[in-house]
């Protein structure tokens, strides 16, 4: 479990703001997720975007709010009818941004296990012609010619 701050913890809200407390984080963590997006569509690695410490802040903001004051504003969502059509609007707006999310997460960790493979692919050639002896101790052609320069 990740830790809350106990800011958040010491000061609870009435369960009549609940729906617009939630209808807020949700929003955030939309946008934060939308800006996480653009920044990994242009490029960045998912370090340099800096946004995975938010959105868990605000995911377990969420995950707080709504379990302890659920139970509590499940009259307000239901007979407060825009309430209920914002929350669900927001709700739909996140599942696409976090759906996309997702592929472009997926996206990075591909890109950036290839640069991996292709440094690794490099390293072992650089390596592999560079001994110097073999199983009967002679040395090596390869180490016995001088190394090749270019003069332009």
């Amino acid at each position: 479990m990740r830790p809350t701050s106990s800011l958040f913890l010491a000061v609870p809200q009435p369960a009549d703001h609940l729906p617009e407390a939630l209808l807020s984080l949700i929003q955030e963590l939309t946008a934060v997720m939308t800006e996480e997006n653009a920044l990994l569509a242009a490029g960045l690695p998912t370090a340099v975007a800096g946004t995975a410490d938010r959105k868990v802040e605000l995911s377990d903001r969420f995950d707080h709010l709504w379990s302890s004051y659920a139970g509590r504003c499940r009259l307000t969502l239901v007979t407060d009818q825009d309430t209920a059509h914002r929350l669900i609007q927001a709700v739909t707006a996140l599942r696409k941004v976090a759906t996309e999310n997702v592929g472009r997460l997926d996206a990075a960790l591909a890109a950036s296990r290839r640069r991996i493979d292709t440094a690794m692919t490099a390293l072992r050639g650089d390596v592999a012609p560079s001994r110097g002896y073999g199983t009967t101790g002679a040395v090596s052609l390869v180490a016995r010619l001088p190394v090749a320069t270019t003069i332009l």
